[in-house]
């Protein structure tokens, strides 16, 4: 990844936390890291984020793990980006999701489709 690249998303990270109205101590405890380190980060003092922190740092800050890479959102089909969005703002759930069976899996979707034809009644 080029050093523009990464300026580019350091400057994205500072750029989110600060619209999310985020201090740097409420997004290291959202993220498991050090305040330093995310400073560091959104400084270009660290140049390399490892794809893990990425990780944590777009679930923590409501976007997709693209979202903050940069990449172009009009090469997403519309379900791409729903997912991806989905998956940030609620990645716990779909690594359940993720490990659950298929017969378990069936059963969260006629779980869904009663909630939302209760809702369409």
């Amino acid at each position: 990844m080029s050093e523009d690249e990464m300026r580019a998303i350091a400057q994205r990270v500072a750029d989110l936390r600060r619209e999310a109205g985020m201090s740097y101590q409420e997004l290291a405890d959202a993220t498991g890291l050090s305040k330093s380190t995310l400073q560091r980060y959104e400084t270009g003092d660290i140049k390399n984020i490892p794809l893990s922190k990425l990780k944590s740092l777009a679930s923590a800050l409501n976007v997709s793990p693209a979202e903050l890479m940069g990449w172009e959102d009009a090469e997403l089909s519309e379900n791409d980006l729903f997912r991806n969005r989905m998956q940030a703002e609620y990645g716990v759930l779909f690594d359940l999701i993720d490990k659950a069976s298929d017969h378990q899996r069936e059963l969260v979707e006629d779980l869904l489709r009663a909630f939302i034809a209760k809702d369409e009644e």
